[in-house]
């Protein structure tokens, strides 16, 4: 399926289960990458997690990490549970899957279809203590790069203020800084 980058907000591209979309008695209704998984294309949830992805600390109120598993449950047929006990209202990744409001990835070959989180600052997986070093992006043509210019991670221009910025004011609210961002990305 595409998408108008317009109304869409880059943060969704992260959410793989939604609450708000039940499927059946227990499941909820797969979005973005979890079709690969309950089209059983992949069939272990982990692949959908970035093993340096935090799950705490400033900007990661919620699970963005693998914890995901309840008492042998399947993916998507139980919603995760906040570090404060809360209970979510969305099973998310720590990748973003993003089109770029085109309905065939292979139009994409020169352009990041999978990355790392990047909807705020503090939920980089890719640190060096507090400070974003790099972020990985599977491109169209299915090859992979680790991405480390310095100008992806201009706090003032492309981030809402970076480290300071409010926790919903980062690109993931931005369609426009989130494009710049990937722009930046390299092949």
């Amino acid at each position: 399926d595409t998408y108008d980058n317009s109304t869409f907000e880059p943060w969704r591209s992260y959410v793989a289960f939604d609450a708000a979309a039940p499927e059946g008695d227990e499941a909820y209704a797969p979005l973005q990458l979890a079709r690969l998984y309950s089209g059983r294309l992949i069939d272990t949830e982990e692949v959908f997690y970035c093993p340096s992805q935090r799950n705490s600390g400033p900007g990661a109120a919620y699970s963005y990490a693998y914890n995901q598993s309840a008492e042998g449950k399947k993916w998507g047929t139980f919603l995760p549970v906040r570090a404060n006990g809360d209970p979510e209202n969305r099973v998310r990744t720590s990748y973003n899957y993003w089109l770029h409001n085109r309905s065939r990835p292979e139009t994409l070959s020169l352009k990041p279809i999978v990355f790392d989180n990047i909807q705020h600052w503090n939920v980089v997986s890719h640190r060096l203590g507090d400070e974003p070093q790099g972020i990985t992006a599977l491109f169209g043509d299915g090859h992979v790069t680790f991405n480390n210019d310095s100008r992806l991670f201009d706090a003032a221009e492309l981030w809402n203020g970076g480290p300071e910025a409010g926790a919903w004011d980062g690109p993931g609210t931005s369609n426009e800084l989130f494009e710049a961002i990937l722009s930046l990305m390299t092949p």
